[in-house]
């Protein structure tokens, strides 16, 4: 018998988990960490000799701090010739920009670069400013 009650239980239980979960996917935490970093656009232009002019803008809807970049340097013809991570310590409100000026140890036959964000810290403030809480009413009707 107990057996049996497993059998119906434990099918119903997970599935009223998996619904759960499609349900909330917005809301977890990985998800939402990975929707911001698709909100952070990043460039970068090279000047003089290992000079690196980098600009990250964050067009979401919170503020950002710290990002974490990666930028891999490539020759003429598009071998890799090294992979450089560092850390931006800025806060970045929405909407905005943080320019950064970067000295690489390159040689001179680095071509271009592709730069991207690889980690954020995640603010829960919106232009430095706490999120005032929705304040909802029963309106009732007579």
């Amino acid at each position: 018998m107990k057996s049996l009650s497993f059998k119906i239980i434990a099918p119903i239980v997970v599935g009223i988990l998996i619904v759960q979960v499609v349900k909330n996917w917005h809301s977890l935490p990985f998800n939402q960490k990975s929707r911001q970093l698709k909100t952070i656009e990043i460039s970068a232009d090279i000047y003089g000799k290992g000079q690196v002019n980098i600009s990250v803008s964050n067009s979401g809807y919170v503020d950002i701090k710290d990002p974490l970049i990666s930028c891999q340097s490539f020759g003429q013809s598009g071998t890799e010739i090294k992979e450089t991570k560092f850390t931006i310590y800025q806060s970045i409100t929405p909407s905005n920009k943080a320019l950064f000026n970067k000295a690489f140890n390159t040689n001179s036959q680095v071509a271009y670069l592709k730069c991207k964000v690889i980690d954020v810290i995640v603010l829960n403030t919106i232009n430095g400013k706490e999120p005032k809480p929705i304040m909802i009413k029963r309106v009732n009707s007579s």
